[in-house]
C-alpha cells in the first residue's frame, strides 16, 4: 500500500459526525459501526488494517461481548478515542497508529493460498477458553489466515470458538472466527475460520510444517551451503 493510499480502518463508534470532522481522519478509509454485530461481522471480513475503538462504548458493552472486542483488538493496531465537547479525542499516537496500520496493510498482501492438509485439532466453545470440554475435529486445509474444519459438531450457534494444535510447540489455544459453517462446495461439511488471536511463533511454525514448507527446506539448504 502506497503511503497516499488511505488506510483501511473499521470504528466501534456511535457518531461518524465527530471523526468527520477531525484532521487526523483524513487519510483512513473508515467503515464505521454502531452495533457489536456489524463490528463483529466487519473484523471477519480481513479488509482493514486497524480499529478504532471508542473507550466508554466499549465499556458500556457487557463484560462477555467486551471480552471478545479486547480479544480481537489484540493482535491489530489499535486506537482509543472518546468524545469531548462534540469532538473526537484520540487517547494514543495517531502517527504511530498509521504506520503500525500500513506496516500491517502489507502483510495483508501476501496470498493465502489453501493448502490441502490433514491436522488433528481440539475444538472449544468460546465460553470454554481453557478447553475443559473440548471435541475433535481435522483441518482439511489451510493458509495463513484461516484453515477449513470438519468436525461432526454442530457449531451453528457460535460464533467464535478455541482451536488447539497438538503438534506445534506452542500448544497455547487460539481464538477463531467462524466465517461460514456446513458448506457443501467441494464435498466439504464443517465450518471455515479466520484466525485471531495466533502467536507469532505458532504462526511461523505453522507457516514452516505446512502451508510453505519449501520455506524450511529453502533454510536448511542455506544453513547447509554456510557451513560446507
Amino acid at each position: 500500500m502506497l503511503t497516499d493510499e488511505k488506510i483501511p480502518v473499521i470504528a466501534f463508534v456511535d457518531n461518524p459526525e465527530h471523526y468527520q470532522k477531525s484532521e487526523v481522519t483524513n487519510d483512513l478509509n473508515i467503515k464505521y459501526c454502531a452495533s457489536l454485530d456489524l463490528f463483529l461481522n466487519e473484523v471477519l471480513e480481513e479488509k482493514f488494517a486497524g480499529l478504532i475503538l471508542d473507550i466508554p462504548k466499549v465499556m458500556k458493552t457487557p463484560i462477555y461481548e467486551r471480552n471478545r472486542i479486547f480479544s480481537i483488538s489484540a493482535e491489530r493496531p489499535l486506537i482509543r478515542t472518546k468524545i469531548e465537547s462534540n469532538k473526537a479525542v484520540f487517547v494514543d499516537d495517531p502517527s504511530n497508529f498509521k504506520l503500525c496500520c500500513r506496516e500491517k496493510t502489507r502483510s495483508m498482501t501476501r496470498i493465502n493460498e489453501r493448502v490441502e492438509v490433514n491436522i488433528p485439532i481440539l475444538i472449544s466453545s468460546e465460553n470454554d477458553p481453557a478447553m475443559a470440554n473440548s471435541f475433535n475435529g481435522i483441518i482439511q486445509n489451510i493458509s495463513e489466515s484461516g484453515c477449513f474444519i470438519n468436525t461432526d459438531v454442530d457449531l451453528f450457534d457460535q460464533d467464535f470458538i478455541y482451536l488447539r494444535f497438538d503438534n506445534i510447540s506452542n500448544k497455547l489455544p487460539i481464538y477463531v472466527g467462524i466465517r461460514w459453517t456446513k458448506s457443501t462446495k467441494d464435498n466439504l461439511e464443517g465450518v471455515g475460520v479466520k484466525f485471531i488471536t495466533m502467536t507469532e511463533d505458532q504462526s511461523s511454525e505453522l507457516l514452516t510444517k505446512y502451508i510453505n514448507p519449501n520455506l524450511k527446506n529453502n533454510n536448511a539448504k542455506d544453513r547447509s551451503h554456510a557451513t560446507g
